[in-house]
């Protein structure tokens, strides 16, 4: 490679691995491409008198930002300090171990909140909601116990206490400001809630020490509390109750829009952002699919079930407040959105049908899934219809995929039961 000028670094292209070009006319400078396309100058040097180790490495800056003339100033003093027997690093540390975990989040807050591994489904960022989350986490939890801590003295030790106080309740509170447009959040304590706050400033580390923020990753052993599965899902009896109370929700005045997303819920397993956000242009009832371009997972085609197809082709348009048909299958009451507001409306319904606090809406999503594959699918193919990026996730299904198992087990066993007992009888009668 020849001297890196700034229309060579301008053509470099990404490829699905890290790779770095290093400058032939001023050794030690290079540039590092990732994956995403993102290119930054870097300065590669071994320290004065150290043999086959003490490489330092320093990112100079985005490259774009920090045009290739700038680059090379940067590494002539550093080439500089190495004749002098300094540490070029050492001062680059030095600065980033004296910002706190306050700042570190900040930082991630303001670079977009991107994700710990950009190569995942769904683009180098966390989706909005998703975001917004992590967010609440790190301010409301994080933040008042280990923020102000200096990240050089960060440890595991710390992470770890600072997930058991969370499991202790210490930053639980009375509902504060969601952030987002409506309603307030409930601060909870808990191992769930440890765990989940834990897995995500894990994640913001990680993205530390990818920025070059950190040196390296405390979190990268701490034990984090794992989540505890829900396998609840209703039973044939229980989606029969709960027909019932969406129809007597209607005759109390409940309105048509949050009852049929609940209804659309339950007959496709759809997520509820799913169903809440679907817009006309988005359902082919000749393909019999909803093409979804912005799931949890990323785009996606979600399958239709007859009845699910009956259904939207018999659901009215609904006309916007200007006398025009609204783009969104369940428009808001006001205004050009979609609906909002169907936990509240969907927990009255679940006291309607007498349903503990443990059925959510997204339990309707698990009963269609425990249904699927009670009659037989599979989990990889029930794993596709929903979405799931992780096949890890459909696994907790597996138990319901026994069912269709232990019927022709039981037709089998009673057989073997019935003449066994025959043989028995015959014996004792002799």
């Amino acid at each position: 490679m020849s001297k890196l000028g700034q229309k060579l670094v301008e053509s470099l292209r990404a490829q699905p691995k890290e790779y770095f070009v290093w400058d032939d006319d001023l050794k030690g400078l290079g540039v590092r491409v990732r994956p995403s396309g993102r290119k930054f100058w870097v300065f590669q040097a071994r320290l004065r008198g150290q043999r086959g180790g003490s490489t330092r490495r320093i990112v100079l800056g985005e490259a774009g930002v920090l045009k290739a003339e700038e680059a090379r100033v940067a590494v002539r003093r550093y080439i500089a300090a190495l004749d002098r027997g300094e540490d070029p690093a050492a001062e680059r540390d030095a600065a980033k171990a004296d910002l706190t975990v306050v700042q570190l989040i900040d930082r991630w807050i303001e670079a977009g909140c991107p994700r710990a591994k950009p190569g995942r489904v769904g683009g180098a960022f966390l989706k909005a909601g998703t975001a917004q989350t992590y967010c609440s986490g790190m301010r409301h939890h994080v933040a008042p116990l280990i923020g102000k801590l200096k990240l050089g003295k960060l440890t595991r030790a710390d992470i770890e206490r600072m997930q058991r106080r969370i499991a202790q309740g210490e930053t639980a509170a009375d509902p504060v400001a969601s952030g987002k447009a409506r309603g307030r959040i409930l601060l909870s304590g808990g191992e769930g809630i440890a765990g989940r706050i834990t897995a995500y400033f894990a994640a913001v580390l990680t993205w530390g020490v990818r920025e070059g923020l950190l040196v390296r990753n405390p979190a990268e052993k701490v034990h984090v509390i794992p989540a505890k599965r829900r396998e609840r899902y209703l039973s044939a009896d229980e989606v029969e109750r709960l027909g019932g109370a969406l129809a007597l929700a209607e005759s109390r005045g409940m309105s048509r829009t949050f009852t049929n997303a609940i209804r659309l819920i339950t007959l496709t397993g759809c997520r509820k952002s799913e169903a809440l956000t679907l817009r006309w242009q988005d359902v082919d009832l000749q393909a019999g699919c909803l093409r979804l371009p912005d799931s949890k997972s990323g785009a996606k085609l979600l399958p239709l079930t007859t009845a699910a197809r009956t259904f939207l082709a018999n659901l009215p348009r609904v006309v916007n407040e200007r006398d025009q048909l609204s783009p969104w299958v369940y428009p808001a009451a006001r205004g050009d959105g979609p609906a909002v507001g169907i936990t509240k409306a969907f927990d009255r319904v679940r006291k309607l049908a007498s349903f503990g606090d443990d059925v959510t809406l997204h339990v309707l999503r698990h009963s269609f899934a425990s249904a699927a594959v009670a009659a037989g699918g599979s989990l990889f193919l029930v794993g596709k219809a929903l979405g799931h990026s992780n096949t890890a996730t459909t696994e907790r299904y597996s138990h319901v995929a026994l069912d269709p198992v232990h019927a022709v087990v039981e037709l089998g066993g009673q057989k073997i039961a019935t003449a066994l007992e025959a043989g028995e009888a015959k014996q004792r009668c002799r």
